[in-house]
């Protein structure tokens, strides 16, 4: 990313109302890759809409990109995942995920041009049995892989629905799905 600082207003500093807009789905802590992520795009002067499953450690990162970038930040809790009894981990809601990841398109839209979308979701946890894969349950790597495909699909699909239709002007579409990580 260039150091070129976007639409920034002249007498505040910040960034200017009809900043670039970035989507990043997978945004937990500060220190993580989607937080970093967020941050470094916000020191662009982007206004970044974070997606991710723990309100807490986004706001802390919405708090400082507010405070030390001339971006700005939006959080919006992906309630989608949840607990599951069979795993002890988390239970994809498919149905749920959908309407949530059409949800943050459509905000991140009235926020303004969307110019960058990052896909960075992983599980960030181990499988009940530990992670030495000659404990691990094929179910629980079934579980995994299709929770990954699915919302790396709905995160690109809806990105291509926005970005293609903005023609040249869009940016890129990157995606970060670790499986099992």
């Amino acid at each position: 990313m260039s150091k070129v600082i976007l639409n920034q207003d002249r007498i505040t500093g910040r960034a200017k109302v009809n900043a670039p807009v970035a989507v990043v789905v997978g945004v937990g802590a500060r220190n993580g890759l989607g937080g970093a992520l967020s941050y470094r795009v916000a020191q662009a002067g982007y206004h970044v809409v974070m997606c991710g499953r723990t309100e807490a450690k986004m706001q802390n990162t919405k708090e400082k990109i507010e405070l030390e970038t001339i971006g700005s930040a939006s959080v919006i809790v992906l309630k989608c995942i949840g607990p599951s009894s069979e795993f002890a981990v988390a239970e994809t809601d498919g149905n749920l995920m959908e309407k949530e990841i059409i949800d943050a398109f459509k905000y991140a839209q009235t926020r303004g041009r969307i110019d960058l979308v990052v896909q960075n979701q992983g599980p960030n946890m181990f499988p009940p049995d530990g992670p030495d894969m000659r404990n691990m349950k094929s179910s629980f790597v079934k579980y995994m892989w299709q929770n990954n495909m699915l919302i790396s699909f709905l995160v690109g699909r809806e990105a291509a629905r926005v970005m293609v239709a903005e023609g040249e002007r869009s940016g890129p579409c990157v995606s970060y799905s670790f499986p099992l990580s």
